[in-house]
């Protein structure tokens, strides 16, 4: 019998090495106080966003450390909210903080 996939394993996937090293790049060019509208980290982003496999209209998961992030104005579904959130936050705990 094979086994349903869950939502977790499909998450899990899209952390690789590549992923998590351009999201610490990217946490230290903001740290070094890169503008987030530079094109040095517009790079960097843009390949975290590849890197996890992300679509275009998808929310940017450096979002989450630039702005404060809220459900108050509602997303629309295709923006991936939830699932860019959790990326975030498995992001972070892969990066040690």
């Amino acid at each position: 019998m094979r086994r349903r996939k869950r939502r977790d394993d499909f998450i899990d996937s899209k952390i690789s090495q590549r992923s998590i090293d351009l999201y610490k790049l990217g946490k230290a060019m903001l740290a070094q106080s890169f503008l987030d509208d530079s094109r040095e980290f517009y790079e960097v982003s843009l390949g975290l966003h590849r890197a996890l496999g992300l679509r275009p209209w998808q929310l940017e998961v450096f979002d989450f450390e630039i702005y404060t992030m809220t459900m108050t104005p509602p997303y629309p579904p295709h923006a991936g909210f939830e699932l860019v959130r959790e990326l975030h936050r498995r992001l972070v705990a892969a990066a040690g903080g």
